[in-house]
């Protein structure tokens, strides 16, 4: 659905952007326990929203250490479903970032089987071809052409 087209921009995000400007910790509790409270308010459909700025931050042993602290504060059966739910959702983008290296790796790798062929085939001109076309096909970097 929706949800699942926008996990998968949001990994693709987080694996060009090789997750920039994770959090400090303090940061990273505010950050963690405003989604743990959106979730207990029954706004857990906005995660994706709430969460893409930052996302990196869950992708961290430090969500981890975060969550195993909030498990062992939970007060309430409420406290503990806010906390499953989130947790679902950071594996739902962990998965997603998963899936969209090995995507990632797999396009890198046609990319480098085709510049090769053409090598073999006809030397640095046939390479340049390749380059330029995959370059007008978005799928090579304008420096590497030149």
């Amino acid at each position: 659905g929706a949800s699942g087209s926008l996990l998968d921009s949001m990994a693709a995000a987080l694996v060009e952007s090789d997750a920039e400007g994770r959090l400090r910790s303090k940061e990273e509790e505010k950050y963690i326990d405003a989604l743990i409270d959106a979730v207990r308010d029954g706004r857990s459909e906005q995660l994706p929203l709430l969460a893409k700025d930052q996302i990196g931050a869950l992708l961290t042993p430090r969500y981890v250490a975060l969550i195993r602290n909030r498990l062992e504060q939970i007060e309430s059966e409420e406290d503990k479903l806010a906390l499953l739910e989130l947790n679902e959702f950071v594996v739902s983008v962990a998965n997603s970032t998963q899936q969209t290296i090995g995507d990632l790796h797999g396009r890198q790798l046609t990319k480098v089987q085709a510049l090769c062929a053409a090598a073999m085939r006809g030397g640095s001109q046939a390479v340049h071809e390749v380059a330029l076309k995959l370059h007008e096909e978005d799928e090579l970097a304008g420096d590497f052409v030149n």
